[in-house]
């Protein structure tokens, strides 16, 4: 998705290479979970070549990403199954709940005491 949509922003840019410098229009860049990072691009990047330079650090930032995620979510529960899914109609207190009862019933001692650090 990160390279999907850097190359969108690539190709805009060739079309209108005053995009990232003109932002009068009231647009606004929005980028949610790795979207984030293409939109990170967008917002610090001025030209086209800054955002393929920048772009490809990006991708290879998202797939050390999506390495480390994989892994942790292996050791807290190994399976192949989604982790997504759209919960409708319970209270925030509820749903909190549910989440500390998880935790305890799935989540070792050992992952919940230790300090992570993450290194790039």
């Amino acid at each position: 998705m990160v390279l999907a949509r850097l190359t969108f922003l690539h190709r805009r840019l060739k079309e209108n290479p005053t995009l990232l410098t003109d932002n009068n229009d009231g647009t606004y860049l929005l980028g949610l979970c790795t979207g984030f990072l293409p939109a990170a691009v967008a917002a610090t990047c001025k030209n086209q070549e800054e955002v393929v330079d920048f772009g490809s650090q990006i991708v290879c930032v998202a797939l050390r990403l999506a390495v480390e995620v994989h892994r942790r979510s292996q050791v807290i529960e190994n399976s192949s199954a989604s982790w997504s899914t759209v919960i409708r109609g319970v209270s925030q207190m509820k749903l909190q709940l549910v989440l500390d009862s998880f935790h305890e019933a799935k989540v070792s001692d050992a992952l919940r005491k230790k300090d992570w650090l993450s290194r790039y």
